[in-house]
């Protein structure tokens, strides 16, 4: 008699627990799920709205959601369109009666591009008088342009310039060139020696020539 009063005893426990762990279950919600909208309405289930990426192209851009009912409510927020390089994050919102409302954000994103065609060369050059720089070409008209160490130079040395050329919707366009100029030998110049015959005077040679207007000159024991 004990053993079947254990027993039902058991059984009514076990019920009891049973109960109860279903009515927890049931009753929340599943972990990382939405709490679903109002049960008494539809839910859409074709409706796609997804964001993506694509390379600047100068078009107008933005998202449209497809799948919608026709006759439902379609509203946009920050919908653009965008033809600028950069990430929008844009929203919609289908309404209908009968259904709840479909929420989502997608992100559009434009993505930057080079410059193509830019050419930018140094020089090499026997110094002559005239002034020299670096040159640019194939810059678009759109682009805005920067030189560091642009010139022009004139005296004999390596000149190195560099170029940044840049816009909202392109990656920077960074390039070095190099300016060189040569030193070059005097020409058209004679030191001789010369005999003098004594008269206790002092005498001197000197350089005969066209010497250039920057040029100095420098003797060492020239007066005997």
């Amino acid at each position: 008699m004990k053993s079947k009063v254990k027993s039902l005893l058991m059984l009514t426990l076990i019920f009891i627990l049973s109960t109860c762990c279903f009515v927890a279950c049931s009753t929340s919600d599943p972990p990382g799920d939405t709490p679903p909208g109002d049960p008494a309405k539809q839910n859409f289930s074709s409706i796609v709205f997804d964001g993506y990426e694509i390379d600047y192209d100068g078009n107008s851009h933005t998202i449209a959601a497809t799948g919608a009912p026709s006759d439902a409510t379609i509203t946009y927020t920050n919908a653009g369109p965008f033809t600028d390089a950069g990430e929008y994050d844009i929203s919609v919102k289908v309404s209908k009666d009968g259904y709840n409302d479909y929420t989502k954000t997608a992100k559009l994103k434009i993505n930057k591009i080079n410059f193509t065609g830019i050419e930018f060369t140094g020089v090499t050059v026997d110094y002559d008088g005239n002034s020299y720089k670096a040159t640019a070409s194939g810059i678009p008209a759109f682009a805005t342009v920067n030189y560091t160490n642009e010139g022009p130079f004139t005296d004999a040395g390596e000149y190195v310039t560099t170029l940044k050329v840049t816009n909202k919707n392109y990656d920077d366009f960074v390039k070095t060139a190099t300016v060189k100029i040569n030193k070059i030998d005097f020409e058209n110049i004679e030191f001789n020696s010369q005999t003098f015959e004594f008269d206790n005077e002092p005498h001197s040679i000197y350089i005969a020539g066209t010497l250039p207007s920057t040029a100095q000159v420098t003797y060492t024991s020239n007066v005997q």
